[in-house]
């Protein structure tokens, strides 16, 4: 954003240039006085204390069945997190298993070397 941010010290004008969807592609170039940029700046800004992410559908705070979505998503993650933690014990025990394999032919494998 700093990019498209431009202060005309001359002029004592503010300059932002815009480009998207909304403009063909071309860039559009806003001029306002400094303190009609911070009315404007200032109007993005979520409000203090308050929560800006809405839920709605099966999460919206009076939703009937929002109780069973999130009891089924807690139980989806703790089969995630057993799985993975599964998961992290076979590539443990892969590394005991060729381990304990190259002990055993180091035992049960006649040494050449000395008879």
């Amino acid at each position: 954003m700093l990019k498209r941010l431009e202060y005309l010290k001359k002029m004592g004008v503010v300059a932002y240039t815009t480009e998207g969807k909304a403009t063909g592609g071309r860039p559009r170039r806003l001029v306002m006085e400094p303190v009609e940029f911070l009315r404007r700046f200032a109007l993005l800004a979520p409000p203090p204390n308050r929560n800006i992410v809405r839920y709605y559908g099966a999460l919206g705070p009076n939703a009937p069945i929002r109780r069973l979505v999130s009891e089924e998503a807690r139980k989806q993650a703790r089969r995630l997190k057993a799985v993975k933690a599964v998961a992290k014990a076979c590539e443990r025990a892969r590394g005991c298993v060729s381990s304990w394999a190259a002990c055993l032919s180091k035992v049960f494998v006649p040494n050449i070397q000395n008879p």
